[in-house]
């Protein structure tokens, strides 16, 4: 967990965890990409009063992806098709242009 703000429900964030987590980013020169659509997206199926909710999904990029694709983001969002599931896509405004050998 990167905040406290991650999680809801269950054992509270240790303090620890989100440093451990810090330094990871830090140490592996990425950060978090910017989203939109869920917060959340993990949950335990409990019933409501012991549910947990949680930020498990998330997508890390480096300078070079941000320096290739500066307007790009993802995007979280919870599908039913039968079964619950949670989906994510990573778009762009960017226009791409591939070369082709002739």
């Amino acid at each position: 967990m990167f905040s406290f703000q991650e999680k809801y429900g269950g054992r509270p964030i240790q303090s620890e965890d989100i440093m451990d987590a810090q330094s990871w980013l830090a140490l592996g020169q990425v950060e978090e990409f910017k989203s939109s659509g869920s917060f959340y997206t993990w949950t335990n199926k409990h019933e409501v009063g012991d549910r947990i909710f949680s930020k498990l999904d998330r997508v890390f990029i480096n300078n070079i992806w941000l320096d290739e694709f500066p307007n790009t983001d993802a995007c979280f969002k919870w599908e039913v098709w039968g079964i619950i599931k949670l989906s994510w896509t990573i778009g762009t405004n960017q226009l791409l242009v591939l070369g082709l050998k002739v």
